[in-house]
């Protein structure tokens, strides 16, 4: 093996990496904004005391959830076959390499 190689441990830990974070990455923007959203009213409405009590564990449990319904909708996403999501495009996947 050699540096380059894209198949050192290295690289296959940081490829094993990406194929489990990937779907956490896609998702997780646009259901941030959806949660916001949701939740920035209840929050303004809890005052200056209420939103200092949540203020260490708020984002600690919207981090639990928006990575749990990230996966979720990956798995659903995978179940209606939208796997298109989750490829590299065409053009960007390197050739095969050529049988001699």
């Amino acid at each position: 093996m050699n540096r380059g190689d894209s198949r050192s441990l290295g690289g296959d830990a940081l490829a094993a990496l990406g194929r489990r974070t990937l779907p956490i990455y896609v998702i997780h923007m646009p259901l941030l904004a959806l949660l916001h959203g949701f939740l920035v009213g209840p929050m303004a409405g809890l005052g200056g005391d209420g939103q200092a009590l949540t203020v260490a564990e708020y984002p600690i449990l919207l981090t639990a959830v928006v990575i749990g319904l990230s996966l979720a909708i990956h798995r659903g996403l995978l179940a209606v076959r939208a796997t298109w999501l989750f490829e590299v495009p065409r053009r960007w996947r390197p050739a095969a390499p050529r049988r001699t």
